[in-house]
């Protein structure tokens, strides 16, 4: 059985990028995009993720090296050609408060329009077909400047799609946005992955990228390094990213969590995984080293059910202290141990 090939509209070759000889950001940058994949770009602040975007949408140069779309060098492309394959949504992407929702997204249709940029009748069927896509139809008419972040965000990306292009490229989409907002724009994202456009976005919001990444870029010393999410993680990737920050990554909750020197070991013992879980993590956030097995003078703890309430039990050497809840147990234990 051979592996599936999968046919590369993008291609970056030998990709140097920096804004000085001497400090460059990323190094021989080897990767290619998949047409109909959804490639999740990460890294630590100041790595390049937002250059590296910039730079395989046309829109800055590389220093050494080059893209190639279609086996076509990008910096030899005609920008309305390449505004006909790519299109870009960055975290300062300018947004005019007196524009409706319809005038914003058409701004999209401008690779296609005439030198008035009057709209023809497929160009308005395309701007009413983005809108439905990310579930903004009912605004079209609505100015930009009554909307909230989560509802501007997905005017971005719809003008982005009525460009009508084959490749989205996003920087930080789901930044300071809520969480019900944040998997709403990826879930956007993956539709368009699935209507068969390529979609490449940088994010720092690991859940979503397990969850809906086909493959991950990883920036770490100057260099990417790609795989699926489920390679790198086997790989300890991750892990390796922040091993100067004193923070470590939790293959099981898929976060970054801060790393600490647990002193006193406690015994737990709880009657279902819900409450198993969220005593774990109110015991490991207050410095405790839960384990699993009972050892003669370990502090032990209980969680069990009484009268339709949980409560949470002390056995230490002869005496029982209960609390009815995690705060009052975490409270406890931090003043008397």
């Amino acid at each position: 059985m051979t592996q599936r090939d999968t046919a590369h509209i993008m291609e970056l070759i030998d990709l140097w990028l920096g804004y000085r000889p001497d400090n460059y950001l990323l190094k021989q940058v080897n990767a290619k995009i998949g047409q109909g994949e959804m490639i999740a770009l990460v890294g630590r602040n100041g790595t390049g993720k937002s250059t590296l975007l910039r730079t395989i949408a046309g829109i800055q140069h590389a220093a050494r090296g080059g893209v190639k779309l279609n086996g076509r060098s990008i910096e030899t492309t005609h920008q309305r050609q390449l505004a006909s394959w790519i299109s870009f949504v960055g975290t300062g992407s300018s947004i005019t408060e007196n524009l409706t929702v319809f005038e914003m997204v058409s701004l999209g249709r401008h690779p296609y329009t005439n030198w008035w940029g009057a709209l023809g009748v497929v160009d308005r069927q395309k701007i009413n077909e983005s809108l439905r896509f990310v579930g903004m139809e009912e605004f079209s008419g609505a100015r930009i400047d009554r909307l909230s972040d989560g509802e501007r965000q997905r005017v971005m990306i719809a003008m982005a799609l009525a460009q009508d292009t084959k490749i989205i490229i996003l920087d930080e989409p789901t930044a300071f946005l809520d969480i019900p907002n944040r998997i709403g724009i990826v879930e956007v994202l993956h539709k368009l992955k699935a209507d068969g456009r390529s979609v490449i976005y940088s994010t720092h919001e690991f859940d979503n990228v397990f969850t809906y990444a086909d493959k991950i870029w990883v920036i770490h010393n100057q260099r990417i390094i790609e795989g699926a999410p489920e390679d790198l993680g086997m790989d300890k990737v991750f892990e390796e990213i922040f091993r100067d920050a004193d923070v470590a990554f939790d293959q099981e909750n898929l976060r970054f969590v801060r790393e600490i020197n647990p002193g006193k070991k406690i015994f737990l013992d709880a009657e279902d995984q819900h409450v198993e879980y969220w005593t774990y993590r109110a015991l490991e956030r207050i410095g405790f080293r839960v384990v699993r097995e009972y050892e003669e003078n370990l502090l032990r703890v209980t969680a069990r059910k009484e009268k339709g309430r949980y409560q949470w039990n002390i056995e230490e050497k002869h005496t029982t202290t209960a609390f009815k809840s995690l705060y009052a147990l975490a409270g406890y234990l931090i003043i008397e141990n």
